[in-house]
């Protein structure tokens, strides 16, 4: 029988060296996944129950990095509502030219979406100032037409807000 010792000339052939660091790597892209749940959703694991059809042991498991995502799990995350997000996780650092192809329309059109949304802001803000004033001038008339004719129709002909401005600019200074 061999007697092992702290003392021996040569160190132990350890093989998994190499293992360690792709393990290392599985373990925080794990990390970065299970990150990502937790920002998306409010009940994390009871998300990843949901989506992945696993046991909220096996969710918590995988949320604590204490368990890999297989690739039909990942697959699933992509092909969720949320999918965009876990694509982007697991592309990293990596820029393929498809990648900053799809990186470049997703900023375009974001602004565009902004582009759009503040022009329809814009036409409900003069929408509004519009519908405001006639809404206004009808329900004095419909009170008193009266008394309240005459004051309308000097306010129907009076400028808009910023017809007023325009008229002060070219006036002479005090």
């Amino acid at each position: 029988m061999a007697r092992a010792s702290a003392l021996a000339p040569e160190p132990a052939n350890v093989p998994g060296g190499k293992t360690c660091s792709k393990n290392a790597a599985a373990v925080q892209l794990t990390q970065r996944v299970s990150d990502k749940v937790n920002s998306l959703f409010g009940k994390p694991y009871r998300a990843l129950v949901d989506l992945l059809d696993i046991s909220e042991r096996d969710a918590h498991y995988r949320l604590s990095a204490r368990r890999k995502y297989t690739a039909l799990e990942l697959a699933q995350l992509l092909q969720s509502e949320e999918g965009i997000a876990f694509l982007v996780v697991l592309m990293d650092r990596a820029r393929p030219r498809w990648w900053r192809a799809i990186l470049k329309m997703g900023v375009l059109g974001s602004i565009e979406q902004r582009r759009q949304a503040d022009l329809q802001l814009m036409r409900r803000v003069f929408d509004a100032d519009r519908s405001a004033t006639d809404e206004f001038a009808a329900a004095f008339r419909v009170q008193d037409p009266d008394i309240f004719g005459a004051l309308l129709s000097e306010f129907d002909e009076m400028p808009e807000l910023g017809a007023r401005d325009r008229a002060l600019v070219g006036a002479p200074k005090r």
